[in-house]
């Protein structure tokens, strides 16, 4: 959950360690170079510093945009599938009775199966399993079995051939989403960036050691707060902040207790 006591403690402990890292390097800097001897130097490091930030503001405003896009294409594609699901069920009631039945029973089953074995797979990373893909295919199957009288279940039957071609559609994009993420090398250029960033303002000469320590701090809290933020969204199944199948559970709650 968003407000989740774990999500907070995280990202004050990794917000906390930027600032400390950044500080304790800042610290180091005013050691061993009075701030004297950087003052002169300050507009030919303001001119490389300005080039520096604006590429890297760049770099992290399009990852925090890509990851937050990442995310909502995977909870909209999760409520579209849930969606399908309870479509399947609707259109059900004007089939044959046998295949009425069987075509609910196994839209039920796949549900409970997503919400009890697919969500928290993907939540841990692991492979869907064999029994999971059978729920899918026992859909398919009970579909084929479905006999056809009448002109209205005709229409029905090619309407809940389009469901369940966008159910699984839904789900392959889904099981996609699951175990997609940023490229390690895209990690490197954000965490070296950031160095950069933050670190780089180390060597202006700022007289005030509590000012200096003031910009750097903020400026470390800041990025680390961005990264963070990048972390929890890039797997949209894992972590504190995840899609849920809320949408799955709203199909089983409806017609679960009808079934």
């Amino acid at each position: 959950m968003l407000g989740s006591p774990h999500l907070v403690v995280t990202a004050i402990v990794i917000v906390g360690l930027s600032v400390l890292a950044a500080l304790l390097v800042l610290g180091l800097v005013r050691r061993a170079i009075p701030h004297n001897r950087l003052t002169p130097h300050n507009e030919v490091s303001g001119f490389v510093y300005a080039a520096i930030g604006v590429i890297y503001a760049v770099i992290l405003g399009f990852v925090v945009i890509s990851v937050w896009e990442q995310y909502s294409d995977a909870e909209s594609n999760a409520r579209q599938e849930a969606d399908a699901v309870g479509n399947l069920y609707r259109l059900a009631d004007g089939l044959p009775p046998p295949s009425r039945q069987a075509m609910q029973g196994a839209a039920l089953d796949y549900a409970t199966a997503v919400v009890n074995e697919e969500w928290p797979a993907m939540a841990d990373g692991t492979p869907v399993s064999q029994r999971q893909i059978n729920q899918l295919n026992a859909l398919w199957s009970t579909l084929y079995t479905v006999e056809v009288t009448t002109p209205r279940e005709e229409q029905l039957y090619a309407a809940t051939i389009d469901q369940m071609d966008a159910l699984s559609g839904h789900r392959r994009e889904r099981l996609e989403d699951a175990d997609t993420g940023l490229l390690g090398i895209m990690w490197a250029v954000m965490i070296v960036g950031g160095m950069l960033t933050v670190l780089f303002p180390c060597l202006f000469g700022v007289e005030n050691g509590l000012v200096h320590a003031l910009i750097i701090g903020t400026l470390a809290a800041a990025i680390g707060l961005l990264l963070f933020t990048v972390y929890e969204l890039d797997h949209p199944f894992q972590g504190d902040v995840h899609v849920r199948p809320d949408g799955f559970e709203l199909v089983l709650e409806q017609f679960g207790a009808a079934s």
